[in-house]
């Protein structure tokens, strides 16, 4: 009886050390999507304003510029490497603004995938 009550104390024991073990690894999972999400939720909320800003100050200035441009080479007043200058940088601004709805996308992507959650309908 006295050899059984030991050897159940040590089953006990390490049962109990198991445990703490899983509920450590349980709450550094917990912190690790914890951290996810906030890195995400943050890299989609800089998208997110940088694609405002692009979309409602930046796009619409350099297309303004390159209609500026145009009608100023049009008149003679402008050289033609203005106006190949001016559609270049629109084409760069519209490049950066596909590369930004991407990165938006993908973030928005990854987490759902990470939360299991649907961010936006």
């Amino acid at each position: 009886p006295l050899q059984r009550r030991t050897k159940q104390k040590f089953f006990v024991r390490e049962a109990e050390t198991e445990l703490g073990a899983l509920q450590f690894d349980s709450q550094a999972k917990a912190n690790s999507i914890r951290a996810d999400v906030a890195r995400l939720v943050s890299g989609i909320e800089r998208a997110r304003a940088q694609l405002a800003l692009t979309e409602k100050i930046i796009l619409p200035q350099s297309r303004a510029s390159l209609n500026s441009s145009i009608a100023s080479y049009e008149v003679g007043k402008a050289e033609f490497l203005e106006v190949l200058d001016a559609q270049a940088t629109l084409f760069r601004l519209e490049t950066d603004h596909a590369r930004l709805l991407s990165d938006f996308a993908t973030g928005l992507a990854e987490l759902k995938r990470v939360t299991g959650v649907e961010v936006i309908r």
